[in-house]
């Protein structure tokens, strides 16, 4: 028997039962896997799929070291990573006068294993394309649907992954209905998203859901453990991440304390309309860090209001600044800002429009005149 994604922080019980499906060799063709953005989907879903393609004995797999877990241990997984594999390729074949090969949001870590990411924006990253819930194209899911209907090439099985599932439209989930209804003896489908509901039930129905949590502080922790940034960044990220190392790493590359910062000048000035404009295009691109960012100074406001010390607030670097904002007429609707905050979180997620979003966020601070 071996440990199952060992890797892979916290999902005891997720690891049980995936590692309890491989040993009796009973691996549903399709899953879906559901659960918080940044918690470790993905990194499972391609445990599994190595676990499916190795060449051990059920209750051996993955074993690590056969032919395809090698192959596949350092097979390019992400987008990035299939990039960066791209431009060394190029340079070779420069060199040998050669072309180089074609590359879009499929990625092919091997011959058996197919990788769907969400098309992006010209010079847009992963985490950008996932918050604006950027589309599954139909000839990406033609291709996943082609992939999963021929035979295995050099493994025992092939195995797609769907990457943020829910940015399939109702035709892509309406042609993939029928991999999922007659599937490939030897094909396996794995479908990711933080967004369930967007998914057809035809589609829900078809595939048994393997439900993901949020991690736990310590596992967080742990997880960005090498990351680049002070301990107070860290510390701060991890906080607001929702038990996401994944959400944790974006407010990070956002720069959160540099935002936050401007929020807490915004709120001690007042929250005046001229330099909420100036505000706003700062905030532009990264508006679910700020709505976190706000939800958070604005629950500081509140504990300051109840008497809670200054070395307990979340931000209390801040602390002289949210203690003026507490005193002032915005401190009297901190609870209230807070609940609008929250409310633009779930709005964000459900793909509302992000532009007025933000606007709304921002226009509900001011106090009344």
């Amino acid at each position: 028997m071996v440990n199952f994604a060992p890797d892979v922080r916290g999902h005891a019980r997720v690891k049980d039962v995936l590692q309890r499906l491989i040993e009796r060799d009973r691996v549903p063709q399709s899953l879906l896997f559901v659960g918080p953005d940044g918690v470790g989907k993905r990194l499972i879903a391609r445990a599994l799929a190595q676990a499916l393609q190795c060449e051990a004995l059920p209750e051996q797999r993955p074993c690590g070291s056969c032919r395809h877990c090698r192959q596949l241990s350092a097979a390019p997984f992400t987008v990035e990573e299939a990039q960066q594999r791209r431009a060394d390729l190029e340079k070779r074949q420069a060199i040998e006068k050669g072309g180089a090969p074609e590359f879009d949001e499929n990625v092919r870590p091997t011959s058996d294993l197919l990788v769907v990411y969400p098309s992006r924006k010209k010079g847009e990253d992963a985490a950008a394309a996932s918050a604006r819930r950027a589309v599954l194209k139909v000839d990406q899911l033609r291709e996943a649907s082609t992939f999963l209907q021929e035979a295995p090439f050099e493994s025992r099985r092939r195995v797609a992954i769907l990457a943020d599932a829910h940015g399939m439209n109702v035709a892509s989930q309406n042609a993939l209905l029928k991999v999922f209804e007659e599937p490939r003896s030897t094909s396996w489908a794995i479908l990711v998203t933080h967004q369930p509901e967007a998914l057809l039930p035809t589609v829900r129905s078809r595939c048994p859901e393997i439900v993901f949590g949020p991690l736990a502080a310590d596992d967080v922790a742990a997880a960005l453990e090498g990351a680049v940034g002070d301990a107070e960044l860290l510390r701060r990220c991890a906080a607001l991440s929702e038990g996401s190392p994944g959400r944790a790493l974006d407010l990070m590359r956002e720069g959160f304390l540099e935002l936050e910062e401007a929020l807490v000048g915004w709120l001690a000035a007042g929250a005046p309309a001229g330099a909420g404009l100036e505000l706003r295009a700062a905030l532009t691109g990264k508006e679910r860090t700020a709505a976190l960012a706000l939800r958070s100074l604005m629950r500081d406001v509140a504990a300051v209001r109840a008497g809670v010390a200054a070395d307990a607030l979340r931000s209390s670097r801040h602390a002289a600044a949210l203690a003026a904002v507490a005193a002032g007429p915005i401190g009297t609707r901190a609870l209230a800002i807070a609940e609008s905050a929250a409310a633009a979180l779930v709005a964000l997620d459900a793909n509302a429009n992000i532009p007025l979003t933000l606007d709304a966020l921002l226009a509900a601070v001011p106090p009344p005149r």
